[in-house]
């Protein structure tokens, strides 16, 4: 019913709604001791009942199917058009999400496995770009993560330093949504880390990516004036990938993995000068940091305007990104 009844409405959301209206539980299985499952639909656990091949009589091994002894309960037409209804709608949500500039959408769960959606609010002109938990958009306050939040921002910035840092000189040259498409399957917000899971390659899908995590306290960044800045748009994404891999080279060098600039420089297949101006990033003021990961530098600050404007001081770093023209 649940495989026929996706082929008619086509969406999840649409789904979850008609299994909870019918009282349709997922299944209870035993873990340590306890009795897991036997709760409302999420997104996760019914993407994984509709692509589980089990159901077609089929049995698995490092990444391999082969037939199994059971009798199969769903016809394989059925299966095969769920599959393909599936990766219609993955790719239409890929779009949507290229559109909307939101790098983790379709990746982001809070630690109780509800989907965290795109979201923004709007104070004084100026917009603010978060993830929700899909839990609290349908009213489910109780059945939401230990996080419901998190700012866009900070959460994007983080994923992609750690991605970057961890895969080194495969992610050179990578467009940090590509980056993230290709390479990560699944990032969750605990409360006091967040745990990245990589895509699968071959038979092995790799250790998880954990980093330190906490939510950010409410801060305001110092404003940089602008009369022809734009209000309300998503962060200028490559002004953001110069500030992560302006940190990430930074660490590269710090931690001894690259003894020279000039080291970094023949790994990345760039010019040492490059890395030199760049790394400057790694040291721009918190306001100034904070403006271009919200979307609110002046229009016209692009990375080689910031190389011309680099200056140590902080001061002198606010006085001429705010005079940019």
């Amino acid at each position: 019913m649940i495989f026929a009844r996706y082929l008619v409405l086509k969406s999840f959301q649409k789904l979850i709604d008609e299994l909870n209206d019918k009282g349709i539980l997922t299944k209870k299985r035993p873990v340590t001791g306890k009795v897991a499952g036997g709760i409302p639909f999420t997104y996760g656990p019914l993407a994984y009942l509709l692509k589980n091949r089990t159901y077609l009589g089929e049995t698995g091994h490092n990444g391999h199917r082969f037939p199994g002894e059971h009798e199969p309960i769903i016809p394989r037409k059925i299966f095969d058009d769920v599959q393909q209804l599936l990766t219609v709608n993955s790719a239409g949500r890929r779009g949507r999400r290229q559109q909307n500039g939101a790098l983790l959408t379709g990746l982001l769960f809070d630690d109780r496995g509800n989907r965290m959606s795109p979201s923004y609010t709007t104070k004084r002109g100026a917009r603010y770009p978060f993830y929700v938990s899909s839990a609290l958009l349908r009213g489910r306050k109780s059945q939401a993560g230990s996080i419901t939040r998190v700012s866009a921002a900070e959460i994007e910035a983080a994923v992609l330093i750690a991605v970057r840092t961890h895969l080194g000189d495969d992610s050179d040259g990578i467009a940090p949504r590509t980056l993230l498409e290709h390479k990560i399957a699944r990032v969750v917000v605990h409360p006091k880390h967040v745990s990245i899971t990589r895509r699968q390659m071959g038979d092995s899908q790799g250790r998880p990516i954990d980093i330190p995590w906490s939510s950010a306290r409410k801060r305001d960044f110092v404003h940089i004036d602008d009369k022809n800045a734009v209000e309300g748009r998503a962060p200028n994404s490559e002004l953001v990938e110069g500030l992560v891999r302006a940190h990430v080279w930074l660490k590269l060098l710090s931690n001894g993995k690259y003894d020279s600039i000039e080291a970094l420089a023949a790994a990345a297949k760039l010019h040492p000068k490059i890395i030199r101006n760049r790394l400057r990033l790694a040291f721009l003021a918190p306001s100034v940091t904070g403006a271009i990961l919200t979307g609110k530098q002046p229009n016209a600050l692009t990375l080689k305007a910031l190389d011309a404007t680099m200056s140590l001081s902080w001061k002198d770093q606010m006085a001429r990104v705010s005079g940019v023209v």
